[in-house]
């Protein structure tokens, strides 16, 4: 099993949320509270239905099992601290984290779509200025650290020793890193993809797809035709992290 100098551990908390744009914790379960309370409103028939949808044309048919499972979390999930302490307490019903994990997958989606990471492109038009914005978070902290006393283009090498944890479903990291890369350190864009996608960045729980690719699961996604596919990629932490993860981790 390989070996690294430097672990970085990323876990849901403040210092998560980038740029207000990554809703965490009770933030999260509060959007999901009122998107379905929405939804249920709507029957289906709304702009940002995006669950009742991804039930409807790609789960097999929408009926009213799924709509008391969502009442079911717009009535309960004010007593939870998160949308997955939720889902542990209804794990005996299927359809609640069926449900939520679509909420999930829609609200990030979302949330990646917003931020000023969606900005950053493969053709480099205006990365520098987004790159630059994040100096001073946790993202730009990563970078300067993973570089501390070595020559800047030599920042691909310093990667090489470097693993990542993260206990959170976005990509914002590899999405970061890939642009970073191309844009401060004159990789190609194939290059600097290959590279990410191979580096050891382990999402416990799982993450909303391969943020690279051309499908419905590229970062920042519209939610009406990701949240699908994107919530295929979510754990919850009642359920069981597969044995050769939990072993690389």
């Amino acid at each position: 099993m390989a070996r690294y100098d430097t672990v970085f551990i990323l876990g849901a908390g403040a210092s998560y949320d980038l740029d207000g744009s990554f809703p965490l914790g009770t933030t999260l379960a509060e959007l999901i509270e009122n998107a379905l309370a929405v939804e249920i409103a709507n029957r289906g028939n709304g702009s940002e239905d995006y669950v009742a949808h991804a039930i409807m044309t790609r789960g097999g048919g929408l009926g009213s099992p799924h709509w008391e499972a969502m009442r079911r979390i717009v009535d309960g999930i004010c007593g939870a601290a998160s949308i997955d302490q939720f889902v542990d307490e209804w794990s005996d019903k299927p359809l609640v984290a069926e449900v939520a994990k679509l909420s999930i997958a829609s609200q990030l989606m979302k949330a990646e779509g917003d931020s000023r990471l969606c900005g950053l492109n493969f053709r480099m038009v205006g990365n520098a200025n987004i790159l630059r914005s994040y100096r001073n978070s946790w993202l730009g902290t990563i970078v300067s650290k993973a570089g501390a006393g070595v020559p800047r283009r030599n920042f691909q090498q310093c990667l090489e020793r470097i693993a990542f944890i993260t206990f959170n479903y976005d990509r914002s990291l590899e999405w970061y890193l890939a642009h970073y890369l191309q844009t401060t350190q004159d990789v190609p864009e194939e290059e600097a993809v290959a590279f990410v996608r191979a580096m050891p960045i382990k999402h416990v729980y799982g993450s909303l797809g391969d943020p690279f690719g051309q499908d419905y699961q590229a970062y920042g996604a519209a939610p009406m035709g990701s949240a699908f596919y994107a919530a295929k990629g979510i754990k919850t932490y009642s359920e069981e992290i597969h044995s050769e993860d939990a072993a690389e981790i």
